[in-house]
């Protein structure tokens, strides 16, 4: 019962967290909360690389998903806003969904090669968060 409380509570952190954010983003530079956001999810996955008890991973992998959802939302609501500005909606959104599936495709590929190294794909995750920073 109290692993459904917790999960329940984090459900609800979670989408106060969202809602709030969003009317952060509102008021500022999406650009910058997702620069932020990056920064922060690289160096939680630098973190859960050098982790060594199951209690900090799930610490750090807790607070790694609102850095996601940080990153994800401003995201969204840009894509989309670039969405309703182009004359074919539809196809603006099935290529974004082709292109972002495709990245899930290969970070799938890559992690079944790296399979008998984890640790060292959280490095990799974590580059690539540094990468989207300073891009």
């Amino acid at each position: 019962m109290a692993v459904g409380i917790v999960g329940s509570l984090i459900g609800v952190g979670t989408v106060i967290f969202a809602l709030l954010l969003s009317k952060v983003i509102a008021r500022h530079n999406y650009l910058l909360v997702m620069k932020l956001a990056s920064f922060m999810l690289a160096t939680t996955w630098v973190i859960k690389y050098f982790a060594n008890k199951q209690i900090s991973i799930f610490a750090i992998s807790l607070i790694a998903s609102l850095f996601a959802i940080m990153f994800s939302i401003p995201l969204a609501s840009h894509t989309y806003k670039i969405a309703k500005d182009s004359k074919n909606i539809d196809e603006f959104i099935v290529f974004k969904q082709i292109l972002s599936h495709g990245g899930i495709l290969l970070a799938v590929l890559t992690s079944l090669l790296l399979v008998l190294h984890l640790n060292f794909s959280f490095l990799i995750t974590g580059a690539s968060y540094i990468l989207i920073t300073l891009l």
